[in-house]
């Protein structure tokens, strides 16, 4: 085998490390970059967090292609606005990490308002209806890690997510930071009361300050107005029937015209008493209704009981859709998967993919063991499937994507450093592709092969456990002995089925 030049090797590896921390959508850098080069390092830099307001919003509004166009789009105009040695990281869906080296606080804010603000006049080509902004928290690190400096600028970042198209830097934290909405207690649930009357809202507000933050409006026109802008942000709205330019009920139906009624709960608290305006509000959507005058101990009440029941549903419908998200993700990812394989077998169609498969089994299986030659080309599986996930179109940080690419490449490396295709020695064996490895082993030695008959349990975990089959890690072997007995329960099983 012709051996390979240092600098066909250098680009090799260069191409290589550039595909493992190269963010695929934005051509930045992706998350891997960080936690394994970043991370720690503890240089003069400036440490910005910056996330796009919105952005789930944006992609349910618009779709994922929409966001998509607008995360490059974002991406562009800070790297417009930076040095050629700065470094962008994406390190999660809509959120980017700035590290500007040796900058000063004055420069670093200059830079981070130019970008927002130039943000905030962009057009996303092909959805002109689509206003972006951003939030931004910084920090100017002279010796703790990347790591301190990006926790510290994340919680400001959510600071000036707090009113939005903002930038907030730690030596400004201080300042009172404006905003349409009253300083609140990010802990506590945010309550709109919306009353023509000032003694009206004076009382209910003076009723909730205790657990809730309360903004205020003094008619529907105010109120919708707030709504459409902190929807999100809201967690009950308490809300008057009769006010000038706008009442109660136009409210309602403005929230029931815009899909928000079903989400953002409304407790109807008025001095009407009519049945047909009471059976109106219900049919509008309300969650209950409060007659004036009123127990203040009632309200809270009914508000606490209400504000906690929608917070359940939200966060089971978070659960569920985060679920479902993650189960299309992994279907996408082995369906990319399967994709690529058939397509490295020259594109054929399925029917042929299975008949080649057929035949090409008929002629490798082959009595007795592999010659030399044929054992070096068996041994490339392994760089071969790791070159094929490599390709699949995913984000670079993808678990299982990474996952898969450790175990494809690596499941045939060895504690003491004698496996292939790397020689890998001890821990630098990823965890995942040790695993995959002794589980591997287990059942090639129980299953009958070709060029043997098969082994029972007990001589497998014996073989394995003295190092008859190369060498594993200490704490893995110490598992396979806790566990030998549900794994035989397993082998069992299987061994009925191969039968059948």
């Amino acid at each position: 085998m012709d051996s390979i030049g240092y600098e066909e090797l250098v680009e090799k590896y260069s191409a290589t490390y550039a595909s493992m921390y190269t963010d695929p959508l934005t051509g930045v850098y992706n998350r891997a970059y960080y936690e394994k080069v970043e991370k720690n390092v503890n240089t003069p830099a400036g440490i910005a967090v910056i996330d796009i307001d919105d952005f789930k919003l944006c992609n349910d509004i618009y779709g994922h292609k929409a966001g998509d166009v607008a995360l490059q789009t974002v991406t562009q105009i800070i790297r417009n606005n930076i040095r050629s040695n700065d470094k962008i990281i994406r390190i999660g869906g809509n959120e980017i990490l700035l590290i500007l080296d040796g900058i000063q606080e004055e420069s670093f804010e200059r830079k981070l308002e130019r970008i927002r603000s130039q943000v905030r006049m962009a057009r996303v080509k092909g959805y002109n209806k689509l206003q972006l902004s951003i939030s931004t928290g910084a920090v100017v690190s002279m010796t703790e890690t990347r790591e301190v400096s990006v926790a510290k600028a994340d919680r400001l970042m959510y600071i000036a997510k707090s009113s939005k198209n903002r930038v907030v830097p730690e030596w400004n934290e201080n300042k009172q930071i404006t905003s349409s909405l009253n300083e609140r207690d990010d802990n506590k649930p945010l309550v709109l009361v919306v009353d023509d009357s000032d003694m009206n809202r004076f009382l209910l507000s003076q009723i909730l300050l205790d657990d809730y933050n309360v903004i205020e409006a003094c008619d529907g026109v105010e109120a919708t107005q707030i709504i459409q802008d902190h929807f999100k942000e809201l967690s009950i709205v308490l809300l008057d029937i009769v006010m000038p330019r706008m009442d109660g009920f136009g409210v309602l139906e403005f929230m029931n015209a815009n899909d928000l009624i079903q989400d953002l709960p409304v407790i109807m608290i008025s001095s009407m008493d009519e049945d047909s305006a009471i059976r109106r509000c219900y049919e509008l959507g309300i969650s209950d209704y409060v007659r004036r005058p009123f127990s203040a101990d009632v309200v809270g009440k009914r508000v606490y009981n209400i504000v906690r029941l929608y917070q359940r549903q939200r966060n089971l419908q978070r659960e569920i859709r985060e679920q479902v998200e993650e189960r299309e993700k992994n279907s996408r990812v082995v369906t990319s998967i399967i994709s690529h394989v058939v397509e490295n077998r020259n594109g054929e169609s399925g029917p042929h993919v299975i008949h080649v498969e057929q035949i090409t089994e008929i002629i490798l299986n082959k009595p007795g063991k592999l010659t030399e030659e044929e054992y070096e080309i068996m041994k490339t599986h392994t760089t071969i499937g790791a070159i094929m996930i490599r390709q699949v179109q995913m984000e670079e940080d993808d678990t299982l994507i990474q996952f898969a690419y450790e175990i494809c490449r690596w499941h045939h490396e060895k504690w003491d450093g004698r496996g292939y295709p790397d020689g890998l020695k001890g821990n630098y064996i990823p965890i995942s592709a040790q695993v995959v490895s002794i589980a591997d082993v287990y059942d090639a030695l129980v299953s009958e092969r070709v060029y043997k008959k098969a082994y029972s349990h007990e001589k497998a975990i014996e073989m394995i456990i003295n190092g008859e089959c190369g060498e594993f890690n200490p704490v893995l072997i110490q598992c396979l002995k806790d566990c030998s007995d549900r794994i035989q329960l397993v082998e069992s099983k299987n061994s009925r089925n191969r039968v059948r």
